[in-house]
């Protein structure tokens, strides 16, 4: 008899507590396939912030031009800037959540170093995998909803290590390593950014979305595999083409070279050189673009990250300027914009201008 109302007991309480804890539709917050260490409170005197990080703090040099236009409609309009290098996502989201008050306009221009967040161990790498399948299942979210947070279902890794420690600088991967790694590492950005949506949202502030400008022309290209061996003799021949400025011809071996091999950064790239050099500014961008796509070297922005945040702005119906975008319709059309890679001040002019549509609309 005892034993019989001992498990009743239990069960009521399982069931109160299971009631108490069960999240409403309002709140509800899917855990994180991996740790995030909360920071102290910290009080701002301002009504936005910018977050970001390389190149957002890049355009951050901007944001006081953006203040004194945006005053002249709302007197009391302050920006805080929290934009700095190698601050990803997910510790922008830390920086955001200790915010006092939660600011009404966030404007995001991140993801240009993503990668040198190196957010957990190369050993978790199948743990992250596991939990990021885990965490994107249907039958499992369902299911988390009508139960409750009452057990841990992920698998346990390590601790996120910070940039200056040694494990960091002395850790070296293969090419499937990073490829592996770059993976995963989008599908949590793009976890982060809905985790950022969620927050804006359930706060009723404006995000305002930015895309990165990519670094078109950055000599750290690496292949996520290793090339074959005619393919590597081939890329020489093209590279020397290039240097002895005989575009046309490297132009022709490289389009050949292009409907045999797929997927290889560095021929990507070395047409992208061949294409300009013969004025096809169209197709040198596509392959500049392309070779960052299949890039495999860990830092600099990547075009997969962008297009997670145009996706985002386009199914969450957010403000959103494709400066990246923008940027590469002005390479098309000024050879000069593209030879040297640099954004002009007029660019920058027209980010300030179309922020503060955004912000007034």
């Amino acid at each position: 008899m005892l034993n019989k109302k001992f498990l009743m007991a239990c069960a009521a309480l399982v069931i109160i507590l299971v009631i108490l804890l069960r999240p409403d539709g309002k709140s509800l917050q899917i855990p994180y396939p991996y740790k995030m260490t909360p920071l102290k409170k910290q009080k701002i005197d301002a009504n936005a912030v910018w977050l970001g990080s390389e190149f957002s703090v890049i355009a951050g040099q901007y944001i006081d031009n953006l203040e004194r236009r945006v005053r002249q409609d709302l007197p009391d309009f302050r920006i805080k800037d929290f934009s700095r290098n190698f601050l990803g996502l997910h510790r922008s989201l830390q920086v955001l959540e200790s915010l006092e008050p939660f600011p009404k306009i966030i404007y995001y221009m991140g993801n240009s170093q993503e990668a040198s967040e190196l957010k957990f161990y190369l050993p978790d790498h199948k743990k992250i995998t596991k939990n990021l399948n885990l965490y994107s299942s249907k039958e499992f979210q369902k299911k988390l909803k009508e139960s409750g947070f009452l057990t841990n279902p992920f698998e346990p890794y390590q601790k996120v290590i910070e940039l200056n420690d040694p494990q960091v600088q002395s850790l070296e991967m293969k090419p499937e390593q990073k490829a592996a790694y770059l993976s995963a590492l989008y599908s949590l950005y793009e976890i982060e950014l809905k985790e950022l949506i969620r927050l804006a949202r359930e706060n009723q502030s404006k995000l305002i979305l930015v895309t990165t400008p990519i670094k078109l022309k950055d000599s750290q290209i690496e292949n996520c595999t290793q090339p074959p061996g005619d393919l590597k003799i081939k890329l020489l021949r093209l590279q020397s083409f290039a240097s002895k400025g005989e575009f046309e011809k490297g132009y022709q071996l490289g389009k050949g070279l292009l409907l045999k091999y797929k997927g290889f950064a560095e021929l990507h790239y070395v047409h992208a050189v061949l294409s300009e050099g013969t004025d096809r500014f169209k197709e040198a961008l596509d392959h500049f673009n392309l070779a960052q796509s299949f890039n495999c070297n860990l830092y600099g922005a990547k075009p997969v990250f962008n297009n997670l945040i145009r996706a985002a702005a386009k199914r969450y119906d957010l403000a959103f300027f494709d400066f990246d975008q923008y940027l590469q319709e002005k390479f098309i059309t000024s050879s000069d914009s593209l030879k040297t890679n640099k954004i002009q001040k007029s660019s920058y002019r027209s980010l300030v201008e179309t922020l503060e549509y955004l912000t007034l609309k």
